[in-house]
């Protein structure tokens, strides 16, 4: 199964995807924004090569023996999250989480992470963009800590 969680810089992606994969025999951990650094510009063509290679490393992985395979990244339009999702289903199921937490638990979060912190009001309006998208659950994790929302994930993986 591959299990996509989706997010906004700051909204607890990378973290929970990184709690699952610790707790998960037989797991792996995709990290899509690792991945953008190699195709940086948000064109197009760059963006369709940048989910074929999300989707080809997570493949692999798959392949090579893993059952549950974790993807984090930002997705903020439905097409793109359809792509990415058709790149693959013809293995086995794909799920669809979102972090979306509140205004003022990311702004908290943003300014206690250096890394994050100088794309405040983006984030804000990108967590409000994903919290549109159809066809995912969204989680919201403003009272949630990463454990729990990696708790949550699992019960509804079943797992």
């Amino acid at each position: 199964m591959f299990v996509i969680i989706n997010g906004a810089p700051g909204s607890g992606k990378s973290s929970t995807a990184k709690c699952l994969f610790e707790n998960i025999d037989k797991s792996a951990y995709v990290d899509g924004d690792w991945l953008l650094a190699t195709t940086p510009h948000d064109h197009g063509e760059q963006r369709s090569l940048r989910y074929k290679n999300i989707a080809s490393v997570a493949r692999n992985y798959y392949e090579g023996g893993f059952t549950t395979v974790f993807i984090s990244f930002v997705y903020v339009r439905d097409e793109d999250l359809s792509e990415q999702v058709g790149l693959l289903s013809d293995l086995d199921s794909v799920k669809v989480f979102a972090l979306v937490p509140n205004e003022k638990i990311l702004r908290k979060r943003h300014l206690g992470d250096s890394y994050v912190r100088e794309g405040i009001e983006s984030s804000i309006k990108l967590n409000e963009q994903i919290a549109t998208l159809k066809n995912i659950e969204i989680i919201d994790n403003s009272e949630m800590s990463v454990a729990e929302v990696a708790q949550y994930i699992k019960q509804k993986l079943g797992i």
